[in-house]
């Protein structure tokens, strides 16, 4: 899984996409439960790879720091 700073903006790109889409007068009523799901998808994807970037952020600087002590 890619949940490198680019990956997570994507995301963050998409949900303003949809989110501007939902609000608009063109979006049909009939679709809005659907995007409003995929909407919740992105946001826990978007939690997700936040997650492992900082897990993967903080690996390193331990990396970092340990290779300094030594």
């Amino acid at each position: 899984m890619d949940f490198s700073f680019n990956a997570c903006s994507n995301i963050l790109n998409n949900m303003n996409d949809l989110q501007l889409f939902l609000l608009s007068d063109s979006c049909p009523e009939d679709v809005k439960e659907t995007l409003l799901e995929k909407q919740l998808d992105l946001i826990e994807t978007l939690n997700m790879n936040l997650s492992l970037l900082e897990d993967d952020l903080s690996s390193s600087k331990s990396s970092v720091l340990d290779i300094k002590a030594a």
